[in-house]
């Protein structure tokens, strides 16, 4: 095990990198591997190391998929409070509760992996909590963005950054996930302050906000990807110096794109073209075709768009300075003195600044798609709320979900720790403000899938189905090693279905699902599962619900699912040509280096090699009848 040290002397701390290989064997099932970490309190000189001695002795163990074994997979984002929530409101939430659901789900079913879709940390608190911060927010707009901050200020707000991360990830729950189950991390604005990347040119190139920046790419490097800026490209990022992407894989099915959306944004792009033309050429450049590519998009790829607030907040963050002091602005505008909502609208992709940029990249998939065979899924989160959309391709084209090659699912699934937003506001957004952006040669729809027929609390009957204002995440599984029955209704791709339920405690996965439908009563649709529907190499997308309402032993968690198929023109004998020496697995660097930073936790690393033969069977669905709608 060779260990790199990143940091000799880092505010107490000596940071180091490890480096394991782990052999993967043939078969189905885990290998369960065990490490021991001996903590160290050492006496220094001159920053140099006199001594040491072990004070602590910290046990866990992670789980390795072997060749054969279907992957399963966790998806969060928004791993904390914003500065909206009141004490009171971070009390009654608490951090934990679904963090502790996530831990008992893996205890039952082992997790391969754990994708933290952004907002893993929360720095909105820095304005408030570091003097020099909340003086900068007061001063007058010429002096804002002109101010430089000194080095002692710089080294205070290093120190804060550290000392957030090591709060964040000390957390009782959050710790036991980073300590079973490796990590693919790609940050959000919130990593870095709140709206990062979403202001005018002025402010966002001005001194302070470069140096936040700064400060959080250092950390954010250091505590969710186990590297540094001088050493990430040899740690396999991608897209230096402008950006830091990610290109993972787990196991022959499937490759994990991690976006950085933060690094180039401004507001009217969210990464360069020329970044954009590279991420794509490594894809192509795979030497393997996945089965199915995560594209991991902190911000959803596709939402609401609200044109009127579009305009409305674009004219008052262009007013005068001297009328945005005026009381019908002033009550609205953030610390930035910008309308408060004006960056949340302007990070989405669907805002009218990024479509354009969007749609092109929604192209470049498609093109992929079709090309290499792969089925594409996109990993959403930042809008504290859960759900599904979908792209496909228009009826007339007469595909099947199947063989349609622009069938791409999105996932939502934001948050497991900050709070929900208002329920009415979800519903008034599905009623008013359906999700219609493309115009892609007219060969493309978009549109929400009906999720959630029944509420996570007590399972009554709801209309307004497609998204739901609870705290949640996602449970990912390879059904490669599932049924191979026919899938017999097309409705099953655009409606979800009820999945498990955990037990009163919150905990698990093994009751039964909220309500059964039946024919007796008012019920007339038979309940459906989906192991009634998984086929070879499809994929079951679960998302898991926390209950509002809190019972006696705590709340309940309800889950709901979909199973994406898999792309028939998927040929598997592609693989054989992986006859090199380091196989699909031994990509996944940053998959499984994240059994790191988190066993109590010293920062690790974990790549893995297998045998030199990949898999070569060809695996051939049944013939569909029913044409996708």
């Amino acid at each position: 095990m060779d260990k790199q040290v990143l940091y000799p002397f880092l505010y107490g701390y000596t940071v180091g990198r490890y480096q394991l290989q782990i052999k993967v064997n043939e078969g189905t099932g885990d290998d369960r591997i065990e490490q021991t970490v001996h903590w160290k309190v050492a006496d220094y000189d001159s920053d140099k190391i006199k001594a040491s001695k072990v004070v602590q002795t910290t046990r866990a163990a992670f789980h390795v998929p072997r060749w054969q074994q279907k992957a399963r997979a966790g998806f969060f984002s928004c791993n904390g409070f914003d500065s909206s929530a009141t004490e009171e409101v971070a009390q009654h939430f608490g951090y934990d509760d679904v963090w502790k659901h996530l831990n008992s789900v893996n205890e039952e079913t082992p997790l391969h992996l754990i994708i933290a879709g952004g907002d893993q940390v929360y720095m909105d608190f820095m304005f408030e909590d570091l003097d020099f911060l909340a003086r900068w927010v007061k001063m007058p707009w010429d002096q804002k963005w002109k101010h430089q901050l000194d080095i002692a200020e710089l080294d205070t707000l290093s120190k804060y950054y550290f000392h957030t991360y090591l709060q964040a990830w000390e957390r009782p729950a959050t710790k036991k996930a980073l300590s079973t189950t490796p990590w693919l991390c790609q940050w959000d604005d919130h990593d870095i302050f709140d709206g990062a990347g979403s202001y005018p040119d002025l402010l966002r190139l001005s001194p302070v906000m470069s140096g936040l920046l700064a400060t959080a790419q250092k950390f954010r490097l250091l505590f969710q990807h186990h590297t540094t800026d001088a050493l990430a490209a040899s740690h396999g990022m991608i897209g230096l110096p402008k950006s830091y992407h990610t290109l993972a894989n787990l196991g022959p099915n499937w490759t994990f794109w991690g976006v950085d959306n933060r690094s180039e944004r401004n507001m009217t792009q969210v990464c360069s073209r020329e970044t954009w033309d590279l991420m794509f050429e490594q894809l192509h450049a795979l030497p393997h075709t996945p089965r199915h590519l995560f594209v991991v998009f902190p911000v959803p790829f596709s939402y609401f768009r609200l044109r009127a607030g579009e305009k409305v907040l674009g004219t008052a963050a262009k007013a005068k300075k001297e009328n945005k002091r005026k009381w019908w602005l002033r009550w609205a505008n953030s610390i930035f003195d910008l309308p408060e909502l004006y960056d949340d609208l302007l990070d989405e992709w669907c805002h009218g600044d990024h479509l354009t940029e969007r749609n092109w990249l929604l192209e470049q998939f498609q093109d992929f798609a079709q090309s290499r065979g792969t089925r594409i899924t996109f990993l959403s989160g930042d809008v504290h709320c859960c759900g599904m959309s979908r792209f496909s391709a228009t009826r007339s084209a007469k595909l099947t979900a199947e063989t349609d090659a622009k069938l791409m699912y999105q996932v939502i699934s934001s948050a497991i720790v900050n709070q929900p937003p208002p329920r009415m506001l979800l519903q008034f957004y599905q009623l008013w403000f359906p999700v219609r952006h493309l115009n892609l040669n007219g060969s493309t729809k978009e549109g929400w899938v009906r999720m959630f027929s029944r509420r996570p609390e007590g399972g009554r009957r709801i209309s307004c189905d497609r998204l739901l204002p609870n705290r949640n995440w996602t449970f990912i599984e390879d059904c490669s090693g599932g049924s191979h029955e026919v899938i017999r209704t097309e409705r099953y791709y655009r409606h979800g279905v009820l999945g498990p339920t955990s037990g009163d405690n919150g905990l698990g996965a093994r009751d039964s699902p909220i309500h059964k439908h039946s024919r007796k009563g008012s019920c007339h649709r038979k309940h459906l599962t989906s192991d009634e529907f998984t086929g070879q190499g499809s994929l079951r997308l679960r998302i898991w619900l926390e209950s509002r309402q809190v019972l006696a032993h705590g709340r309940k968690f309800v889950s709901y699912e979909v199973i994406v198929p898999k792309l028939s023109s998927h040929v598997d004998t592609i693989l054989p040509s992986l006859t090199r020496k380091q196989d699909v697995v031994s990509q996944s660097l940053e998959a499984f280096e994240s059994t790191t930073i988190t066993s109590a936790d010293g920062i690790t690393e974990t790549t893995l090699r297998t045998r030199k033969e990949a898999v070569s069977e060809l695996i051939a669905s049944p013939p569909i009848t029913h044409e996708y709608i």
